[in-house]
């Protein structure tokens, strides 16, 4: 199943405000599949398996053929945590769109604001 860019992110971005590593499950509601995990820990990517259940990551690594009611193919994308923007303008144009799209597309979940 393929997905635009933005859609990705915004998912992933969503997920890995939970980020980290947790005990093995034996299912998933979504498996992120073949993607190059970026863990924000400052290590290189590695190629991986993201294993979501409840609302949060439950394991992260080659998960095989752990079963899953939703999978994404990330192959030739990258997983990672949402980025922070420390320069933006954002105080007049949160209350235009409080939903921030231009923001959350882009990957973006947290904002530093003056």
């Amino acid at each position: 199943m393929k997905f635009k860019t933005s859609v990705m992110t915004i998912v992933l971005s969503c997920l890995f405000a939970h980020a980290g590593r947790a005990q093995q499950t034996d299912s998933a509601d979504l498996l992120i599949r073949n993607g190059r995990i970026m863990d924000g820990t400052g290590n290189s990517w590695y190629y991986g398996d993201v294993a979501v259940r409840n609302g949060m990551i439950r394991q992260i690594g080659r998960l095989g053929s752990m079963p899953a009611r939703k999978t994404i193919d990330a192959k030739g994308l990258i997983v990672c945590p949402g980025f922070i923007d420390v320069h933006a303008h954002i105080e007049s144009s949160i209350f235009e769109k409080p939903s921030a799209d231009n923001y959350v597309h882009d990957g973006v979940t947290s904002a530093v604001t003056g």
